[in-house]
């Protein structure tokens, strides 16, 4: 019976890190080729460049892919946190550093999300009511 349970986990195991290997080349099917213009791929990634848009949008998209970024590093944090409180098995140091990296993952958070707030109100909402 053991036998047959690690066969199941070690085909699940396979057949999870193909699909895992083979996500990134579904997603990239759709780039151009690199002989191909790189405006036709930063049109497919929604980025214009500076040539049609302003100086504010550069801004807001180089800003709003930072964000991004650091949203994903706080997600890795709080999960990396709760694994540890979940393994500590009572161990007061290590349950104690969980909550340390939890508790700096949430400030970080509301950092992040305070700056998000500011750099809209000011890339969106400054120059709509500059302009009228």
């Amino acid at each position: 019976m053991k036998k047959i349970i690690g066969t199941k986990v070690r085909q699940m195991i396979v057949i999870t890190a193909t699909f895992l290997f083979a996500l990134p080349m579904v997603a990239l099917a759709d780039l151009p080729r690199p002989d191909e213009d790189a405006r036709h791929a930063a049109e497919i990634a929604g980025i214009s460049g500076t040539e049609s848009g302003s100086l504010l949008q550069l801004i807001g998209t180089l800003s709003s892919a930072l964000f991004s970024v650091l949203a994903v590093i706080l997600l890795l944090l709080m999960l990396y946190s709760g694994f540890l409180w979940l393994t500590a098995q009572g161990k007061e140091e290590q349950i104690t550093k969980a909550k340390n990296i939890l508790t700096a993952a949430v400030i970080g958070l509301i950092v992040i999300l305070s700056g998000y707030a500011i750099t809209v109100f000011f890339i969106i909402q400054v120059p709509r009511a500059a302009l009228g």
